[in-house]
């Protein structure tokens, strides 16, 4: 008899538990965050809330569920970094901190260009590699400060062992893609010691839980702790191990397109990552800054009400005319990552008339967004099919846009989450029924999708 798997997801937003047996959910629930920023462009959240949080969710799942658990592993946002000084710790930057900007924008372009092909990660402020330069070169923490992030914060909470999975690790922009582990080079370039850093291990790594969370929540002592892996690999992994297809795309509260399998694609232009989650997998892809947040912000401009927003858009979308009536929108309401890599760059509507409506500016808006993932699609995903997940397809007709836009077919499958590519990466039957029976397939309308790659050919232009 197959024992439940927990899974616990520490996003960018939110914190999400689930319990899945033989392949089907039994029990969620999550909780959000609390980010807090500050002058400088400084970004993070509180690793005393985020474990409080944690402890909240498990404490409510019921017992009866509770007792079925035989192993649990992590999935956590890429690039964050908490400094350790002294044993204390309790800013976990996040991606979208912004403290590097200017120490990046000054890395010379040759060093830039080496560091990004050996470790796969895009230079840009969001890396803890940008983060930690920026620390060093202002001197903020003592030179034997230690530097964790999510999934060590994790480990020793649950093991009383540091240890970082070898995805979350790839995503740093300190550990070397060929080897899978930390990078002399780029380590040395820093002015850090391997020792300031935790071990990288498998994300199959088996630990044994601390007797202090057995008590606390109810597990069993034999339970397994697996090291796990970060969001964005296991979402693209549960898309494959589901479905079969190997590209994905997910819009949250930000954005990416990703393609999962034994190949590096990298570029010095475009600057894709190439994150290691196995021995013989890479995922690949471009990240926006820039997804359900400015539809986020659009509701708040133009409805006040973001239920009310969400319930008008459907009809919004289907009175108004591809294009949007010439109106454009250049979404970069968070600067960008991919494929342009300006922390400065910023949105803004074009071509406004007295005659431009409210359901205009509404459409661009999402068009917008769309054509913005539209401009990475084919150095990352081509013409294949690819599965949907995120917040912003619970709309089927954002969903329908979607690969109207894009012109490839999808899938909608409410298993593409971490928590899944948990599951099917550490526990799970490694071939699920991948027969699409149970998923929603979206075609996209060839004349639709004939307009808009004519209308991205001209869209963004700078």
């Amino acid at each position: 008899m197959e024992q439940g798997f927990l899974g616990i997801d520490v996003g960018s937003t939110a914190i999400k538990v689930g319990i899945i047996v033989k392949g089907t959910s039994i029990y969620h629930s999550s909780q959000a965050l609390t980010t807090y920023d500050e002058a400088g462009g400084a970004r993070y959240q509180k690793a005393t809330e985020i474990l409080q949080t944690i402890a909240g969710l498990l404490s409510e799942i019921p017992r009866e569920f509770m007792e079925q658990v035989g192993s649990l592993s992590f999935s956590v946002a890429m690039h964050s970094l908490m400094p350790v000084v002294n044993g204390q710790f309790d800013k976990i930057f996040l991606w979208s901190d912004q403290q590097a900007t200017e120490v990046i924008r000054q890395l010379p372009v040759a060093t830039a260009r080496r560091f990004y092909l050996r470790s796969g990660t895009p230079i840009h402020p969001m890396s803890p590699f940008a983060k930690l330069l920026y620390f060093q070169q202002a001197q903020t923490y003592p030179e034997n400060t230690y530097w964790w992030g999510l999934k060590e914060l994790l480990m020793d909470y649950f093991t009383g062992q540091v240890a970082i999975d070898v995805a979350t690790a790839s995503a740093t922009g300190m550990c070397n893609l060929e080897s899978g582990q930390w990078d002399e080079e780029i380590l040395a370039y820093l002015g850090v010691k391997k020792g300031q850093l935790a071990p990288i291990v498998p994300a199959d790594q088996v630990f044994k839980i601390k007797e202090e969370q057995v008590k606390q929540f109810g597990l069993k002592p034999q339970t397994s702790v697996y090291c796990g892996a970060s969001d964005g690999c296991l979402a693209a992994y549960a898309g494959l191990a589901t479905t079969g297809i190997a590209n994905s795309l997910t819009i949250g509260t930000s954005a990416a397109l990703r393609s999962i399998g034994p190949d590096r694609k990298l570029d010095v232009s475009q600057q894709p990552f190439a994150y290691r989650l196995t021995d013989k997998l890479f995922v690949c892809g471009g990240p926006s800054n820039n997804g359900g947040s400015v539809l986020a912000w659009a509701s708040g401009i133009f409805s006040g009400d973001s239920s009310t927003f969400f319930c008008e858009l459907p009809e919004i979308l289907e009175t108004t005319p591809i294009g949007a009536g010439g109106v454009k929108f250049y979404p970069f309401l968070n600067g960008e990552r991919a494929p342009y890599w300006d922390a400065d760059l910023t949105g803004g509507f074009q071509n406004l008339r007295i005659t431009t409506t409210r359901q205009e500016l509404i459409r661009s808006v999402v068009e917008g967004i769309l054509l913005n993932l539209r401009t990475l699609k084919q150095s990352i995903i081509g013409s294949g099919a690819l599965t949907l997940s995120g917040g912003f397809f619970d709309t089927p007709e954002l969903a329908q846009l979607t690969v109207d836009v894009l012109g490839n077919e999808a899938v909608l499958s409410k298993e593409n989450e971490p928590i899944f590519g948990l599951y099917y990466l550490l526990v799970g039957d490694k071939n699920p029924d991948v027969s699409l029976t149970n998923v929603e397939k979206l075609v996209p309308n060839r004349k639709k999708s004939e307009l808009y790659e004519k209308l991205h050919q001209g869209y963004f232009k700078f």
